[in-house]
């Protein structure tokens, strides 16, 4: 009705490793795992209308011409789907810092439009992240700034590997941490 409130929307983007790395999985991670969320997410008759973007990273330097831009959001799992399955494979395993300073591009950069409560980055790599080299306490918060700047931008991250990667855990579980002391009150 006419002054029925506007239903809130959420958004995804996609960070996709596009390195040869990912040439084995890529179909079955695309058919057994994006896919169906994709038609979940994106459905018409999904709960909440949800919209997708997606960013290509390789083992060069980010803003390289081998990397993507983040996609125009859009609605539609073929036109994802389309993307993800069409997008050339080159290089080696990322770099060990690429997937980090992707994060940090979506956090930054990305034209969310999404409340806070409705921002979601997915991580989809096969290579293992290190801390960035000019992290200030290596031993204590390895993959910082990513989780304090995903938690101030009302950003959380969910990581799909298709292998058991005991960096991409570890940091999953501080974006984790970060969210969720974000969401607790001050004072």
């Amino acid at each position: 009705g006419a002054g029925a409130p506007a239903m809130a929307t959420a958004e995804l983007v996609i960070v996709f490793d596009a390195t040869l790395a990912m040439s084995a999985p890529r179909r079955a991670l695309l058919d057994r795992s994006i896919s169906p969320l994709l038609d979940e997410l994106l459905s018409p008759t999904a709960a909440t209308p949800t919209r997708c973007a997606v960013l290509t990273v390789r083992d060069a330097p980010p803003g390289s011409s081998s990397w993507g831009s983040v996609s125009p959001f859009t609605r539609s799992a073929t036109e994802v789907r389309r993307w993800l399955g069409a997008l050339p494979l080159e290089g080696g395993l990322l770099g060990p810092v690429q997937a980090l300073e992707a994060l940090l591009l979506v956090a930054r950069d990305a034209p969310w439009t999404a409340q806070r409560d409705g921002r979601h980055v997915l991580l989809v790599t096969a290579s293992a992240p290190l801390p960035l080299p000019d992290v200030a306490e290596p031993e204590k918060a390895p993959w910082e700034p990513v989780p304090s700047e995903l938690a101030a931008a009302h950003i959380s991250l969910s990581v799909l590997s298709p292998t058991a990667l005991k960096p991409l855990m570890s940091l999953y579980e501080a974006c984790r941490r970060a969210r969720r002391s974000e969401a607790v009150p001050q004072g």
